[in-house]
Formats: C-alpha cells, structure tokens, sequence
C-alpha cells in the first residue's frame, strides 16, 4: 500500500491548523510525482515549538529562518517567496488565500506552484511544469 504525501504530513505530530505545504508535496498528493521531502510554511507558534524538539535543528536559508529536521527530510519556513510578487517573501497568513485542503492536510494550490516553479524556472521546474500541464489536461 502507497502512503499518501498527507499521510506523512500528518504523522510529523504537527498542528495542521498551522501548516501549508508549500514546494512540491501537492504533486506527491495528486500523484504527479515522488516528492521526497516535505516544505512547510508555518506559522510563529508552530515555528517555536520546534525549538528544542528532538531532530529538529535551526538554520537560516536564503536570509529565511528554517527549522530543519534532516531525518525526516523535513524544513519548517516562517516564510516563502511569493511569485505574484516578484520573490518578496509571505507568510502563513498571506499563502492562506492560495491553498486547498486535500486528505485533511492544506497545500498550497497546483495553479501556485506552477507560477512558482515557473518564476523559478530551474530545469527541475520546468520538468514540473510540464507534469501539471498534463496532469491539468487529463483532469479537462
């Protein structure tokens, strides 16, 4: 039996009131893609909690604070670069308009990560781009 993305999410012992998944983890929900590792935008309070817990460890990436937990492949974000506004970073609150809640965890919308990987525009993102494309298509 394959393990939902949201299943993972949820087994991380976090309030999913105060999470979004951000990144790639809606194309592991849909089954899109594998996605490996879990993205979260939290807010403040989940953000302090993870001060001191076991496995979690606190680092600053792209000028962001992140609690990381490397076993799980998990980084907890304050934050996150917004493509509707040219990179400027968003918070829990801002992304809230942007999401979907799917197996009762929230994501970030498909139609948001696509803007967002388009905006990043790595290889890897356009590769993702055109498995949205596709998989929007199929769902036409």
């Amino acid at each position: 039996m394959t393990v939902r993305f949201s299943d993972r999410v949820k087994a991380l012992g976090l309030p999913l009131d105060g999470i979004i998944v951000i990144g790639s983890g809606v194309l592991g929900e849909l089954n899109i893609r594998q996605a490996d590792d879990v993205d979260l935008v939290v807010t403040q309070s989940v953000f302090e909690s993870l001060a001191g817990r076991d496995g979690w460890h606190y680092v600053e990436k792209h000028e962001s604070p992140v609690y990381i937990n490397d076993d799980l492949k998990v980084e907890a974000w304050l934050d996150w670069a917004a493509p509707d506004k040219g990179g400027s970073r968003v918070d829990f609150d801002e992304l809230l308009p942007h999401t979907v809640v799917l197996h009762g965890v929230r994501f970030v919308t498909l139609e948001y990560v696509r803007a967002w990987k388009q905006w990043c525009g790595r290889d890897k993102d356009v590769s993702d781009i055109a498995l949205i494309d596709a998989y929007r298509e199929s769902k036409a």
